[in-house]
């Protein structure tokens, strides 16, 4: 084609076609593949993160000692349960993973503490 080179294929000596400045095609197409993967783990890593982070916080069950049973942890239990930690100058650790008379003042802490919104 007039004013657009046409680029030069040739073997080379170690048995691959070469293009331009002595790329072979097998290297531009890894090359393509690893730009792809890297791509993708950047634009997904974030969106697993956060999916996973969702699943901790929420969506297990607790024994609440005020009801006798066990019932969801839900979001508005997460808020509860960050402002215990607050107001009782504890570090942040997973409701699950405390023990037995923490989750019992954290129960006393929060049936005296809900307000008109909450349905427990």
């Amino acid at each position: 084609m007039p004013g657009f080179p046409r680029p030069r294929i040739s073997s080379n000596a170690r048995g691959g076609t070469t293009i331009h400045e002595g790329r072979t095609i097998a290297t531009l197409s890894l090359k393509k593949h690893l730009i792809s993967c890297v791509m993708i783990t950047a634009l997904a890593g974030p969106v697993m993160v956060a999916g996973c982070a969702a699943r901790v916080e929420t969506g297990y069950r607790v024994y609440d000692p005020y009801y006798n049973g066990y019932r969801g942890w839900d979001h508005d239990d997460v808020v509860y349960y960050q402002q215990w930690e607050t107001d009782t100058h504890r570090h942040h650790e997973d409701f699950r993973k405390r023990n037995e008379k923490e989750q019992k003042d954290y129960w006393d802490w929060r049936h005296n503490h809900h307000d008109d919104h909450d349905h427990h």
